[in-house]
């Protein structure tokens, strides 16, 4: 199975390009300016180009963005509400962001620390296990770090970060993100036992 990912974004990458296309100034020369101040390669820079296109323009919780503008643009500044609104947009983008969190979570929630290594072995039962696989897990742990939902203790090695004081539409938005990659439920369910809520208080 495909995942895609094969760059790492930054987030306030990723808070730009939406905050244009939410002022209407979103254009491809953007993000080639934005690209170029992160690498020169070709081949680089077209996985990064592909890569922010799919967690903005093309993700699935943007028309939910725009529709709740105001909410967005007041809660995706800082703290737990940034880091679960943009937790949600990258699960909303790849589908290993949500395995990725669902196991970390299942985990975390009788330990402590987790390694690169259990992660990788758990995912690549369904991914496989070719380079791609191992350096999209890669990426994603370092976004996953950069957002503030874990920490790296060690080389290969994480922690949970608990997010406290979560506004309703963080909330909302999270919970959206597990929907659309779970569509038997629906908003009326009570979906907060699942292991992909460990992080959310």
């Amino acid at each position: 199975m495909a995942i895609g990912l094969r760059e790492r974004v930054a987030t306030p990458t990723l808070e730009k390009v939406i905050f244009s296309i939410l002022d209407g100034s979103f254009c491809q020369d953007y993000i080639n300016e934005l690209i170029a101040l992160e690498t020169s390669g070709k081949s680089r820079a077209d996985n990064l180009n592909r890569t922010i296109r799919r967690m903005t323009i093309n993700n699935k919780l943007l028309d939910v963005i725009k529709e709740h503008e105001e909410e967005f643009k007041a809660y995706s500044k800082t703290g737990a509400n940034r880091c679960i609104i943009y937790v949600a947009l990258f699960c909303c983008s790849y589908e290993l962001f949500y395995d990725l969190i669902s196991l970390l979570g299942k985990y975390f929630h009788v330990q402590e620390e987790i390694s690169t290594e259990l992660v990788k072995s758990k995912l690549c039962q369904k991914y496989g296990n070719g380079e791609n696989v191992s350096r999209g897990i890669c990426c994603a742990l370092g976004m996953l770090v950069d957002a503030g939902l874990i920490t790296r203790t060690q080389v290969g090695v994480y922690q949970a970060n608990k997010q406290t004081n979560i506004s309703d539409f963080a909330r909302w938005m999270y919970k959206k993100a597990f929907l659309l990659n779970n569509p038997n439920y629906t908003e009326v369910d009570d979906v907060e036992s699942n292991s992909f809520f460990e992080f959310t208080e």
